[in-house]
């Protein structure tokens, strides 16, 4: 079980029961911040390394029990936007431990934060709908890994 997995599953136990869905929650706990949206079918989490220094920071997406293959194109509509269309990671995250990626993660962040909506398209075709209401204060400062790796951040 990958890192992201395991970060998944203790992101469900932080938030867990308790979480409402369209509602941007976040928890900090053993230096990783985790943010996390869940509609009706979905989830959105967000792991950022805030003290943990380790290559965990990424985007991560579940969709009626779904979740991107590794390696696969994902798509992604920002309110009434054409769509972008991203890689995900080994491990089936937008993580952010290459140049390019860690420019796709930031990239995204900003649109998270300027957007209302964001609908993700998985490569078998299932999709949903998030807001990002809220996602802005639930995530704050998240530096990728490849700029905090590289410049020595932590």
């Amino acid at each position: 079980m990958g890192i992201v997995m395991k970060l998944h599953i203790l992101c469900a136990l932080i938030i867990g029961t308790a979480a409402q869905a369209n509602i941007w929650q976040s928890e900090t706990q053993d230096g990783v911040l985790a943010a996390t949206v869940q509609s009706e079918k979905g989830e959105i989490s967000v792991f950022c390394d805030v003290g943990i220094n380790a290559p965990i920071t990424s985007i991560n997406f579940l969709i009626q029990d779904s979740a991107p293959a590794p390696l696969s194109n994902v798509a992604l509509f920002f309110d009434k936007e054409p769509p972008i269309f991203v890689q995900t990671d080994i491990e089936g995250a937008l993580g952010s431990t290459s140049e390019t990626e860690a420019q796709n993660f930031s990239m995204l962040l900003e649109r998270m934060r300027g957007a209302n909506a964001l609908k993700v398209r998985l490569f078998n075709g299932i999709s949903e709908k998030f807001t990002l209401k809220g996602s802005t204060s639930a995530i704050s400062n998240c530096t990728p890994d490849y700029q905090r790796l590289s410049m020595g951040l932590n």
